[in-house]
């Protein structure tokens, strides 16, 4: 009886071993999780580099992983009879000869973990021209209720030019006409960061004739102070009566005198942009694979005033270690250094516009055919 118990004893905790779902979970979920991120990451800057050699960008999104596990187990058991004599019990006097019952137990386990991946290319026409449009006022203004409320950042990144300070338009594009003009413009934003960060002007959202747009609203302690004036004269706007200041990125009927037109990025506009901050290797600059620029005395342009305090992405021809993202391209690596914090903070800007223009397609259903294909 005792024997019989401990073999059943067996059985059951074998099978009681077949839930796996939530351990399963629990060791699964941070690392889809984790590499879902790293490889989102790793394609934005590849197709930043992309776009720094001139070259197409490709957005590859992945729809859907689904992960089927199977676990079995099982025992077979096998029994016989076997009978030898006892030495003590052939004695005289003995108890007669001892049988002895044996069992033989083989346990068996299968285990078979069957992920299938979906993608789709995200080619949708719907997207290319949120890709290509200009940002709107309103999504900039979420990103402050998203936890970016960085003004040189945003205004360094988003924004084409303000009334006639130019934000370098000419580097929102591949192959550049001129040279960037930005140092007013930058100036102006140093001036606005300033009173920001000191509570002396924010930002705020409103409607006029049904349009979203921005302004710049002076608390009425500080709107007649000289910095208050200085950002007035910067915008042209001559009346120092109100306390705040119209950022406007459509044209509006209803003339004001303390409205400023603005024109923003598009977010291709931007990563272009951006583009500008990857440090191309000599023989890659040697071999006419990227657009140089020059100053008016001849010497090289000089990208770093620019793109200081943005995004900063170095290469290498070893692969770099303990970095934010890297990625391989003509033969070398790319990467953001996991210490730079202000090219991480842009790097997460972008990836949050993007991830607001990718909406629309979630509305339509879709991005075009899937690809499914089973992990190996």
């Amino acid at each position: 009886m005792i024997f019989r118990s401990f073999v059943i004893l067996v059985c059951i905790s074998l099978a009681g071993c077949s839930s796996i779902g939530p351990h399963q979970v629990k060791l699964d979920r941070n690392r889809y999780n984790d590499v879902i991120q790293q490889t989102n990451n790793e394609q934005l800057l590849m197709n930043i580099v992309r776009l720094r050699y001139v070259e197409p960008v490709t957005n590859l999104k992945l729809t859907n992983v689904t992960s089927s596990y199977t676990f079995n187990s099982s025992i077979t058991t096998a029994g016989t009879g076997l009978s030898f004599i006892n030495a003590s019990a052939s004695a005289p006097g003995g108890a007669g000869p001892s049988q002895t019952k044996t069992l033989n137990i083989d346990p068996g386990v299968q285990y078979s973990d069957t992920p299938t991946i979906s993608y789709a290319p995200v080619e949708n026409s719907v997207f290319a021209e949120e890709m290509m449009s200009p940002l709107k006022l309103y999504k900039v203004h979420l990103l402050a209720y998203g936890g970016i409320s960085d003004t040189q950042l945003v205004m360094r990144l988003v924004f084409q030019n303000i009334n006639d300070m130019d934000n370098a338009s000419s580097a929102s594009s591949e192959k550049m006409r001129a040279l960037p003009d930005y140092k007013k413009y930058y100036r102006f934003v140093d001036k606005l960061s300033y009173l920001i960060d000191n509570n002396e002007a924010y930002f705020r959202l409103k409607k006029i004739n049904g349009n979203s747009v921005w302004s710049i609203y002076f608390p009425p302690k500080y709107s007649h102070t000289q910095k208050a004036d200085e950002i007035r004269n910067l915008l042209h706007v001559k009346n120092n009566t109100k306390n705040e200041i119209i950022l406007s990125d459509v044209y509006l009927d209803k003339k004001q005198d303390n409205l400023v037109f603005v024109r923003m990025r598009s977010l291709y506009g931007m990563m272009i942009f951006l583009s500008y901050g990857v440090q191309i290797p000599e023989s890659d600059i040697e071999k006419h694979y990227v657009y140089t620029y020059y100053n008016a005395d001849g010497t090289p342009y000089d990208w770093a005033p620019l793109t200081k305090g943005l995004l900063t992405v170095y290469s290498s021809d070893t692969e770099p270690k303990d970095v934010f993202v890297k990625t391989m391209s003509h033969g070398h690596w790319f990467y953001i250094e996991n210490s730079d914090l202000d090219s991480k903070a842009t790097f997460l800007l972008l990836v949050r516009l993007i991830a607001l223009s990718s909406a629309a397609l979630d509305k339509l259903g879709g991005a075009g055919p899937l690809l499914t294909l089973p992990a190996r």
